[in-house]
């Protein structure tokens, strides 16, 4: 069987490739893995551009299911198989909502939270900041139960653990009461952009830019909470790559998981590291200073998030608000490709950055892992669940063993 992920740079050839309907099909998966001596490893989407999924043994999916129950003190139980936009739907159809979310809806819970994925806004955490509990067969096919309330270091270390504890079936998570959004993107100089940019993110609930470097000019979007006028439809798919038009876009309104998403056709890599906040801007500046001098040629965008500080182990913005820049490319651009993003990476390291497990890095495993500070805690407690690294592939093996 082949398999790749979205973007097409990451393939595998499993020896087969499961889709579990509910938690009892997870336990039968890891009892024929275990049996057959083989490894697992979960796959959403295949939104994440490294090789956390690939393996050459057993791929496990989980189904889309849209149902969820929300409790009187606003925690939501989800199946981890729930697309983004699936459970949001079903969220809203019970007065609730996401308290903030990304642009890619299509991902699974569980993949978002294996991953840290996260939207943008200083005061906004990610899926994983939000995880109160969950429930995930272990490397031994027994279901465990992880209360953020009676274990708060494990849950710490599961709600975002690349996978490596067991394959998630349900996830609690905080919500909020529903509410609409409006959107607005405007263009103005990088200087402009820079000068204002901490202003804008204390006079607007979601800010971020984009800088086109074809043009030399930022996009800066920024949503508020609206009433619930809708403006504009958003199910048309986006302008192509490298154009103004893809991000400078007409005002909208809608049901706040409608104005988050964007629909993205067009495959692409991405590079994403997280430095701290207060240094964000001068890194951005430092990585247009790297485009126009030795990467002219480069024409996709450089993407400028925040996020707040968790205290997730493996979090990029573990005890430290964060800066996430993403850096992006066309999936065929080859050795040109990796040394402009090996360049980047180098002023991202420069900058006390932390990578995004979903995304490329060139980091050797020892570099990687002395980036965050509760790294062996982590690593423990995966050998304490899989001491056989059912759940580890090539990957990540040798980071984690």
């Amino acid at each position: 069987m082949n398999w790749k992920n979205w973007a097409g740079n990451v393939t595998a050839e499993p020896k087969k490739i499961c889709v579990a309907d509910c938690e009892a099909d997870l336990v039968d998966i890891v009892s024929e893995a275990r049996e057959n001596k083989q490894k697992i490893r979960a796959v959403g989407t295949g939104h994440s551009f490294s090789a956390i999924c690939a393996t050459d043994d057993i791929l496990v999916s989980l189904a889309d299911q849209e149902e969820c129950t929300v409790s009187s003190d606003g925690i939501a139980t989800i199946w981890a198989g729930s697309k983004i936009g699936s459970a949001a739907a079903a969220l809203w159809d019970q007065g609730y909502s996401f308290e903030n979310q990304g642009d890619i809806d299509v991902q699974s819970l569980a993949g978002a939270l294996c991953t840290g994925t996260h939207g943008t806004g200083k005061q906004f955490g990610s899926f994983s900041a939000k995880a109160t509990a969950m429930r995930l067969v272990t490397a031994e096919g027994v279901v465990r139960e992880i209360n953020g309330e009676q274990d708060t270091d494990l849950l710490r270390a599961a709600a975002l653990s690349v996978g490596m504890l067991g394959l998630l079936s349900e996830v609690k998570l905080q919500v909020s009461p529903h509410y609409h959004l409006r959107e607005e993107t405007q263009i103005v100089d990088v200087d402009v952009c820079f000068e204002t940019y901490d202003a804008l993110s204390v006079a607007h609930r979601n800010v971020e830019f984009y800088w086109l470097p074809g043009f030399d000019k930022c996009v800066v979007k920024t949503i508020d909470i609206a009433d619930d006028t809708i403006l504009e439809d958003n199910t048309a798919e986006l302008p192509p790559p490298g154009t103004v038009e893809r991000y400078l876009r007409p005002v909208r309104a809608n049901k706040a998981y409608l104005v988050y998403r964007n629909i993205r056709t067009v495959p692409f890599l991405e590079m994403e590291y997280s430095v701290p906040i207060e240094a964000g801007l001068a890194c951005m500046s430092d990585i247009r200073h790297l485009m126009q001098n030795k990467f002219p040629e480069m024409s996709w965008v450089t993407e400028y998030r925040t996020q707040a500080a968790d205290s997730l182990m493996l979090s990029p913005a573990y005890k430290r608000s964060v800066a996430a820049i993403s850096v992006h490319d066309h999936p065929d651009g080859g050795q040109k490709s990796e040394k402009y993003f090996r360049a980047c990476e180098e002023i991202f390291v420069a900058y006390d950055g932390r990578p995004h497990w979903g995304k490329l890095c060139f980091l050797s495993p020892r570099q990687r892992a002395d980036l965050f500070p509760e790294f062996e805690s982590f690593s423990r407690i995966r050998r304490q669940f899989d001491p056989d690294g059912l759940f580890l592939n090539k990957f990540l093996q040798p980071l984690f063993v």
